[in-house]
């Protein structure tokens, strides 16, 4: 038997995929306790996120070219403008050229927004959630960004530069890719992933560590709005949710202001360009519906492969899914 023979069978076990199952079974029970409502949009859309670091897979039809969606995020706005109320979404988005340990270029997403949630509310429902599916002794760990990152690298986020992001990143030995070198914002994020993130564990083997992480600086704000933290400065209104070191969910409290969110599109749009990048097309539709009133409300967006990943104690999202990339 021939090894190329044996890639017809899924690389997580049987018993793994059932168990996978159940998880999502419990998911779907988590938000109808709450009477929160599951949606179905579109994978297609016509445009396409703006964000620096997610490139969107292309797919040509008859009537033009569109992209495999790789959030629900802006559908799911359109329904909320609609007024459909607390909602969730589960099921898979695609993003290009990911693949390895923790990505791969289809997954599951886990997507919910909430009326009238703060981001301390929608923060506690996430912990809420991922306890329940890890269903083990867990310590929960909240830091504020500014702190664990003086912590770990000793860098002032809130006063500091791309060279000196720089230096620490060369004295760690850690390779800056090219095109990246005079973006704060990129460097700033390969410094938390390689020197801070790897960090965020237990250090019992016999639970699991939760950590929760908030005032982004505001130029990491995405879709989030800006608010003022104890100090006074500007952060963003997110978090960031980690289960051993491992980013799984990433929480907003939304902008709703229309010409707001227009320009930091264009802003995104001008950084891709400056990295070497296409342009992508900005979802017209979705700035249509903030001006006829997006709702106060928090979301967020939890990768499912990477917690039941974390819950079943595997190494690997193909662990845990049936055809990773390689296998189709």
């Amino acid at each position: 038997m021939t090894f190329e023979s044996e890639l017809w069978r899924p690389t997580a076990s049987l018993q793994t995929l059932k168990h996978r199952a159940r998880i999502l079974q419990n998911i779907r029970a988590f938000f109808a306790a709450r009477n929160v409502l599951e949606v179905q949009v579109p994978c297609l859309s016509s445009s396409s996120v703006t964000e620096v670091h997610i490139d969107s897979i292309p797919v040509k039809l008859l009537s033009g070219k569109t992209f495999l969606h790789t959030s629900p995020e802006y559908p799911m706005k359109r329904l909320l403008a609609a007024g459909i109320g607390d909602c969730f979404y589960l099921g898979p988005v695609f993003r290009q050229g990911e693949s390895g340990e923790k990505h791969n270029p289809e997954f599951t997403m886990l997507e919910w927004y909430r009326i009238g949630f703060s981001i301390k509310d929608l923060a506690h429902e996430v912990i809420e959630l991922a306890r329940e599916i890890m269903d083990c002794d867990v310590e929960v760990q909240h830091y504020s960004y500014a702190d664990v990152v003086h912590e770990y690298t000793g860098i002032d986020v809130f006063d500091t530069s791309v060279s000196e992001i720089q230096e620490v990143l060369n004295q760690k030995h850690i390779d800056i890719p090219g095109g990246l070198t005079d973006d704060f914002s990129s460097c700033l994020d390969l410094l938390v992933s390689t020197l801070v993130f790897p960090n965020l564990r237990s250090a019992s083997e016999a639970s699991r560590r939760i950590t929760l992480i908030q005032g982004y600086p505001a130029s990491q704000a995405a879709l989030a709005k800006i608010q003022k933290d104890a100090q006074g400065r500007n952060v963003a209104a997110r978090f960031e949710v980690f289960v051993e070191g491992v980013e799984i969910a990433n929480g907003y409290d939304e902008v709703q202001d229309a010409e707001l969110l227009a320009q930091r599109f264009l802003q995104d749009n001008q950084r891709r360009v400056a990295l070497g990048k296409s342009p992508m097309p900005v979802d017209k539709y979705l700035l249509e519906a903030m001006r006829s009133g997006l709702p106060e409300c928090a979301g967020v967006a939890l990768g499912v492969d990477r917690l039941i990943m974390l819950a079943l104690q595997k190494n690997s999202i193909k662990d845990v899914m049936a055809f990773p990339v390689e296998r189709i």
